[in-house]
């Protein structure tokens, strides 16, 4: 059984995360918002590797709650929103 304190903060599930949250929730909307070629999250996301610098610069610009997409959980300073 799973401890519902840990959160899934694998690569998938970060990206994931991020593209539930923009206006049109496709991958390549995702690069696009990353700044990288497409390609690119098909390898983060198989190499489980979290592309930390371009997820936070992505969601500053954007206004997503950054906690959210890095843990699934809301951040404490936005109680109860996920931006």
């Amino acid at each position: 059984m799973t401890d519902p304190a840990i959160c899934d903060c694998s690569a998938s599930a970060v990206l994931t995360r991020f593209r539930d949250q923009l206006p049109e929730p496709l991958d390549a909307e995702v690069a696009a918002c990353l700044g990288v070629a497409r390609p690119n999250l098909s390898k983060w996301r198989r190499r489980n590797s979290v592309p930390y610098a371009h997820i936070i610069r992505a969601c500053v610009e954007a206004g997503i709650d950054l906690d959210w997409v890095l843990t699934g959980r809301p951040s404490p300073w936005t109680p109860g929103r996920v931006a």
